[in-house]
């Protein structure tokens, strides 16, 4: 499990949970503002950035499950959870399913949509015939276009590469299960979200705020959709 921990005593945590194709450096820019107000965290999820995930880990009932398991066991208490891009799913599910383990969601972003509101390359995974066929993509140099604006390679190539190398070697197609299951699994989060009670954010500049790039426009529950919006 790839994770970061500010090791910080206080009665109020934070779950941040990294978007795809990124991984934990997503949130470089916020992490000192984060640190000195909350005790908490950073993971990759299974399957994500850096960290290893069996299949069924790697959709969003699967990881809202495993999220549920990891507050307990990291002793988190009932944490604000920040879930850009995939993150929003497996938060939502998190929230249905266990909804005493979670005091907050801010989502955004991720295909959540119901119907399936994708396009371009997301919209091709999505539909492609096999994982084989997401596997014989080039992974590399197509995750190196899309990191190259939260992370350009003149001037952050670590943290570009970070990235990169997080969904080289076959890793890019594994994580690939996570939206090709949107299909089956938004129609069941789609019943679920009447019953989810907790006080969520839904944020289309999710995004942009983790990059330190403009303030937030939030949206109280209910939380009826999140759209589809490229990380």
């Amino acid at each position: 499990m790839s994770f970061a921990d500010n090791r910080a005593d206080s009665d109020t945590t934070m779950l941040l949970l990294a978007p795809r194709p990124e991984s934990l450096w997503a949130f470089r820019r916020i992490w000192i503002r984060v640190a000195a107000i909350r005790g908490g965290g950073a993971i990759d999820m299974p399957g994500f950035g850096h960290s290893d995930g069996r299949p069924e880990l790697i959709a969003p009932d699967g990881s809202g499950a495993f999220l549920a398991r990891l507050i307990d066991e990291w002793g988190l208490g009932v944490p604000h959870v920040v879930g850009p891009d995939v993150g929003t799913a497996a938060a939502l599910f998190l929230a249905a399913k266990a909804p005493e383990r979670v005091t907050s969601l801010t989502i955004g972003g991720g295909a959540v949509r119901f119907p399936i509101d994708a396009g371009g390359a997301l919209k091709e995974i999505i539909e492609a015939p096999t994982l084989d066929d997401v596997r014989a993509l080039d992974a590399r140099t197509n995750i190196g276009h899309a990191v190259e604006l939260p992370a350009p390679s003149a001037s952050e190539p670590g943290v570009h590469e970070d990235y990169v190398s997080a969904y080289d070697l076959g890793r890019f197609a594994e994580s690939a299960r996570f939206v090709r299951t949107c299909p089956k699994q938004n129609p069941v989060l789609r019943d679920l979200l009447p019953s989810i009670t907790t006080t969520a954010e839904r944020s289309n500049y999710l995004p942009g705020v983790i990059r330190n790039q403009r303030p937030s426009v939030a949206v109280r529950r209910p939380v009826p959709t999140a759209s589809a919006k490229a990380w």
